[in-house]
């Protein structure tokens, strides 16, 4: 993450949100990849190849999405919550 908004100069660089972010990410992108999986698997019936080459680049694409947006949401809840811890 940078260390202060370019914008407005709010530091955020001692604001660490731990594995929060990540956690979430987990959680939504392997729910999506399964849920997307098993409706291509029933409707489909690709062979396993297809599977292999495709949900891993969804895994990937979807993880950096979500990270990128998770980090954000989770800093600003935590300005949210005290703003002055930013100071």
């Amino acid at each position: 993450m940078v260390t202060h908004c370019p914008q407005c100069g709010l530091r955020i660089a001692a604001r660490e949100q731990g594995d929060g972010p990540a956690f979430f990410g987990i959680v939504v992108v392997g729910a999506l990849v399964t849920v997307a999986a098993a409706v291509v698997e029933i409707l489909y019936e690709p062979p396993y190849w297809v599977h292999i080459l495709l949900w891993p680049v969804a895994i990937a694409l979807g993880s950096v999405v979500c990270l990128r947006f998770a980090k954000a949401a989770m800093l600003g809840i935590q300005y949210g919550s005290n703003p002055r811890d930013f100071q």
